[in-house]
């Protein structure tokens, strides 16, 4: 017998080619960029405390599918930190970025009877850079 996971990438491919799934795809980029200060960038206490400039730029890729029998949709987004002041004993020049993900899911596969919906999401852990 067949193992299920080994038919789902089949499965899902007869979906997108059978006729009544001819649809659209829209896909939509983005990009912000934010300047913020705080005048606490370490989160310390007392005298230790630093002010520093932050900058966060954030390109993103943001997808969807819809048709009769499927809808598709999903984003990722890489969120990337620049600290400015080099001098800072804490952040200062450093950079960090962090990676977001997520897609979900719908498909009816037998009319009435069998449908799947599925979702993930998932962010990976910050990195730092000098």
């Amino acid at each position: 017998m067949a193992n299920p996971a080994r038919l789902a990438p089949a499965a899902l491919l007869a979906l997108l080619l059978a006729p009544s799934a001819r649809a659209d795809w829209t896909v939509l980029p983005s990009v912000s960029l934010t300047q913020t200060y705080t005048d606490n960038v370490g989160l310390r206490s007392g005298d230790s405390a630093r002010g520093e400039w932050v900058t966060q730029a954030s390109p993103a890729l943001a997808f969807r599918h819809t048709s009769q029998r499927l809808k598709l949709s999903g984003s990722h987004e890489w969120n990337y930190f620049a600290y400015g002041r080099g001098g800072s004993d804490v952040f200062g020049g450093t950079r960090r970025s962090q990676r977001q993900y997520q897609a979900a899911g719908q498909a009816i596969v037998i009319d009435e009877l069998l449908f799947v919906d599925a979702s993930v999401d998932a962010a990976a852990p910050f990195t730092a850079a000098p």
